[in-house]
């Protein structure tokens, strides 16, 4: 990374050397370690936006995901709101 840029991240308040050395962590891991590590990223990343993203929530419903393959793929139009919809409520 170039020193412009990991001066910004540092500006702004990025923690980019707890990152690099996270990285650096990661980097070491066997293909296998990898895997696992990826796999319970996404699981505890899915977590967090169930408990606080609300549009999540009505997205997934309230049954557990136990395999990743029973996650819904989010869509565009999933997320899309029709402007009538959107008028209607800056008017109210």
């Amino acid at each position: 990374m170039n020193k412009i840029l990991k001066f910004i991240f540092q500006l702004k308040g990025y923690p980019i050397t707890y990152a690099f050395n996270e990285l650096r962590e990661i980097q070491k891991l066997s293909q296998d370690e990898k895997v696992k590590y990826q796999s319970e990223m996404c699981w505890k990343i899915l977590e967090f936006h169930k408990k606080n993203t609300p549009h999540y929530n009505t997205w997934l419903g309230s049954e557990d995901i136990v395999n990743w393959k029973d996650v819904p793929i989010l869509k565009k139009s999933d997320l899309q709101v029709p402007l009538e919809k959107k008028i209607f409520k800056w008017l109210s």
